[in-house]
């Protein structure tokens, strides 16, 4: 029906431009318009027809394309390439999950490498912090433990050298008639030189014993760079000889 009338009107075009153009000739212009607007307007006509008959065309191909697409959608072999490529999917997926998960153990490992290593180094340097502490302690203490001893050595020297000075004309040498005692600790050699000083004075002999416990509690404290001499005094007037115990840092014990 469309092509009768797209075609009708096509013919019909030409006819009535050919009668306007007669008209013109006659000199009716009335007429001449009319046949105008009639190819005018069946030229409209032939275009709206045609365009419609396209788009009716149109929807008539893809309701047909529709409808083959529908009918092989329904076929096995559709299913079957659907369901593969599901599959396909699927285990693409499943490969990306993995790899995504292998990452992340590959991470976390090393997250927990790195962490256990600087645990390591926080415990290593805490311990050599502490090491470092009991040594710096350690170390005071000794250091204190020997100024207190040189202060209580020297005390009991003084103290003894004033007693001793103020009993008898007691002349100290310390060049000539000193001699080293071998081991600092010695107590038994401490008890046998103080042993030696005594000469039957009663208050001398106690106060010697009392300075002999005192050269005794210091000896606990002299290290082994320490030295003590025994120092030989000038006959006293009672006709004994008095001996005077010092200690004096910087001097190695020989071995």
């Amino acid at each position: 029906m469309t092509s009768v009338i797209i075609v009708l009107s096509v013919l019909a075009i030409p006819v009535l431009l050919v009668l306007a153009i007669i008209q013109l000739f006659k000199k009716n212009k009335m007429k001449a318009k009319r046949f105008a607007w009639s190819s005018l307007i069946s030229l409209g006509i032939c275009l709206t027809t045609a365009i419609i008959s396209s788009q009716i065309d149109a929807h008539k191909e893809a309701a047909v394309e529709k409808a083959k697409i529908e009918a092989y959608h329904k076929t096995p072999e559709y299913k079957a390439l659907v369901a593969k490529k599901k599959a396909e999917e699927l285990a693409k997926k499943k490969a990306e999950a993995k790899k995504k998960a292998e990452e992340l153990a590959k991470k976390q490992a090393e997250a927990k490498k790195k962490a256990e290593a600087q645990k390591a180094a926080d415990l290593k340097k805490a311990q050599e912090e502490k090491e470092r502490k009991i040594k710096e302690t350690k170390a005071k203490a000794i250091a204190e433990a020997k100024k207190k001893a040189e202060a209580k050595i020297q005390s009991d020297l003084d103290t003894l050298k004033q007693f001793y000075s103020g009993l008898a004309n007691v002349y100290i040498d310390r060049d000539d008639k000193a001699f080293l005692v071998e081991h600092s600790n010695d107590i038994d050699l401490i008890n046998s030189m103080f042993q030696l000083a005594r000469g039957g004075n009663e208050y001398a002999d106690a106060q010697l014993d009392t300075y002999r416990q005192s050269a005794l509690d210091a000896s606990t404290y002299i290290s082994k760079d320490w030295k003590i001499r025994v120092l030989n005094t000038e006959m006293a007037d009672n006709g004994h000889y008095f001996y005077f115990f010092t200690a004096q840092a910087g001097h190695k014990v020989k071995n």
